[in-house]
C-alpha cells in the first residue's frame, strides 16, 4: 500500500470536511493518508518522516484568490527536497464560497512549492457553502456537499494514476490575485485590531485556544480579551464562540447572522430526506448560473 499526506489550514471548517472526503478516495485506491492540520504544526514539522510519503497534498480556504498568509510561512518552513521530490507526486486543493476566477491564480502557491523542489501536478478547487455575507439555501449546501463528494472521488483517481491535471491560469488572473493577495494580507492586521467582545463574553478562552494565529489573548491585568495584528481573517473566533460575543467593528456585515457549523449542518441535511439537493439544475440562472457551472450542470 502507498502513503499519502495531506497538510490542510481550515478556518471554519469546509476545507477540513473536504480533506476527509479526499482521504477516504484516496483510501479506496490504496493510498493510506495521514491529514496534519498546519497551525498544530509548529514544533511538529520537524519530526515528519517525508520519506515515507509517495504522495504530498496541501489544502486551503481560499482568502483573495490565493492562499492564507498561514499557509504560506508554512511552506516557506518546509525542507529543501532537492532529488527527493523526484519521487513524490504533489497535489493541491483548495476551498471557495464561490467560484469565481476559480478561485484564483494557482500559480502563487505552485511557484511558492516549487522553491523547496515540490512540483505540483494535479490541482482542484471545491466550492463549498460560503462563511460570510450571505447564508446558502439548505437545498444548495446539501447539493453542494454531495458534489464535493463525487469531486473528491473524481480527484483521487487522478492523484492515484498520477495524472497532470493543472488549472490554467491567465496573466490577467495572476497579477490581480497576488495585488488582491497582498492587500488582503495588510488589511486583515487592522481587521483583526477591530475585534471586540461584548457584555455576553465570559472568558472561556475558547477562542484564545481556537485562534490559529495566536493573535487573541487574555490580559491577566484587567481580565480583558485583546486582539493584535496577526489576524488572517478566518473567521474561525467568531463562530466558534458559544455566546457569540466576538464581533468585528465596521465590518459586522461580514459575519452571518445565524452562525455558521457547517459540520452540524451537513449531518443535518443528510439525514433529512425531505430536503432536497437540487437548488443547481440545467436552468439556473442569475447569481447562481456559475455555481451551476461548477457543477457541470451547464457548460462551460
Amino acid at each position: 500500500m502507498k502513503r499519502g499526506a495531506i497538510f490542510y489550514f481550515s478556518g471554519t471548517g469546509n476545507t477540513e470536511m473536504v480533506v476527509q472526503l479526499v482521504k477516504a478516495a484516496l483510501n479506496t485506491h490504496d493510498i493510506q493518508t495521514k491529514v496534519y492540520k498546519i497551525d498544530d504544526m509548529s514544533a511538529t514539522l520537524s519530526s515528519i518522516q517525508w520519506d515515507t510519503y509517495q504522495y504530498i497534498g496541501f489544502a486551503y480556504p481560499v482568502h483573495a484568490l490565493n492562499a492564507p498568509k498561514l499557509v504560506l510561512d508554512f511552506i516557506d518552513q518546509l525542507p529543501e527536497f532537492g532529488t527527493n521530490s523526484n519521487s513524490k507526486f504533489v497535489f493541491t486543493f483548495r476551498t471557495a464560497g464561490d467560484p469565481f476566477a476559480q478561485g484564483g491564480s494557482t500559480k502563487l502557491i505552485r511557484k511558492r512549492l516549487s522553491t523547496k523542489g515540490l512540483k505540483v501536478t494535479q490541482e482542484r478547487l471545491f466550492i463549498m457553502p460560503a462563511n460570510v455575507m450571505m447564508h446558502f439555501p439548505p437545498s444548495l449546501v446539501k447539493q453542494l456537499y454531495l458534489i464535493a463528494q463525487q469531486k473528491a472521488g473524481d480527484f483521487a483517481l487522478e492523484i492515484s494514476t498520477q495524472r497532470t491535471n493543472l488549472q490554467k491560469n491567465s496573466l490577467s488572473v495572476t497579477w490581480f490575485s497576488a495585488i488582491f493577495s497582498t492587500m488582503e494580507s495588510w488589511g486583515a492586521k487592522w481587521v483583526g485590531k477591530s475585534y471586540g467582545v461584548n457584555k455576553d463574553c465570559d472568558l472561556c478562552g475558547l477562542c484564545v485556544r481556537q485562534c490559529p494565529t495566536q493573535n487573541i489573548s487574555i490580559s491577566s491585568e484587567d481580565k480583558k480579551v485583546k486582539f493584535a495584528k496577526n489576524c488572517i481573517i478566518c473567521m474561525r473566533c467568531i463562530y466558534v464562540c458559544p455566546k457569540r460575543a466576538i464581533h468585528s467593528r465596521g465590518f459586522r456585515f461580514f459575519e452571518l447572522k445565524r452562525g455558521y457549523d457547517i459540520r452540524s449542518t451537513i449531518r443535518q441535511l443528510l439525514g433529512d430526506p425531505s430536503i432536497p439537493a437540487d437548488f443547481l439544475s440545467s436552468a439556473t440562472k442569475g447569481f447562481f448560473k456559475r455555481y451551476a457551472k461548477y457543477a457541470g450542470l451547464i457548460p462551460t
